[in-house]
C-alpha cells in the first residue's frame, strides 16, 4: 500500500524500500547497484479515471489541461534548483500513461541524473512514478525508467 492511499504496486526485483521521513506521502525504492530510485505517490481526484463515462466532464477537462501544467511545474522546479540542465523537461508520447516526461541534468554532486515522470489514473487516484537513473548512459537510464513504468502499470486499488 502507498502509505495512506489504497494503492498497491509491485516493486522491481532486487530493489529495497527506502525509509521516508514522517509525513512524506511517497514511497521510494532504491534499485540494486545504486542504479537509481523510483518514487511513487498518489493523489485523490474528484472523478474516477476508470469510470465508463464522464457526465460532468471533469475527467475530460483534467486530461486536456493537466499535462501542460505538470510540464511547467517540472521546468520551474529545475530552474528554482539552479541545476545545469542537459535536456529540459519534455513530454513524451506513451499510450500507457496520461503523461510521461523526461529530463536530464547535473545534480548537486556533479552526477548526471536522468529523470522520467510517469502519470496514470487508477480509480479516483492520479498515481505518479518518478524514476531517477544515476548515469549519463542513455541505455542504462532507459532500463531504470522501464522498471518504473512496469511498477506503475502494476498499480491496483486494494479495496
Amino acid at each position: 500500500m502507498l502509505n495512506d492511499v489504497p494503492i498497491q504496486v509491485a516493486p522491481p526485483a532486487n530493489s529495497e524500500r527506502a525509509k521516508q521521513p514522517e509525513g512524506i506521502r511517497s514511497v521510494e525504492y532504491r534499485l540494486d547497484g545504486n542504479r537509481g530510485t523510483i518514487s511513487v505517490y498518489a493523489f485523490a481526484q474528484p472523478f474516477d479515471f476508470d469510470a465508463p463515462n464522464d457526465p460532468a466532464g471533469d475527467r475530460t477537462k483534467f486530461l486536456q489541461h493537466w499535462p501542460k501544467s505538470i510540464w511547467k511545474l517540472e521546468d520551474d522546479d529545475l530552474e528554482r534548483r539552479h541545476v545545469q540542465i542537459i535536456d529540459a523537461p519534455k513530454l513524451q508520447l506513451d499510450d500507457r500513461f496520461i503523461v510521461r516526461s523526461h529530463e536530464r541534468f547535473v545534480g548537486d554532486n556533479g552526477q548526471v541524473l536522468d529523470v522520467t515522470h510517469f502519470y496514470r489514473g487508477v480509480g479516483i487516484y492520479l498515481v505518479c512514478a518518478t524514476s531517477t537513473a544515476f548515469t549519463g548512459d542513455t541505455g542504462e537510464a532507459k532500463a531504470v525508467h522501464e522498471e518504473a513504468a512496469s511498477m506503475l502499470l502494476s498499480a491496483r486499488l486494494t479495496r
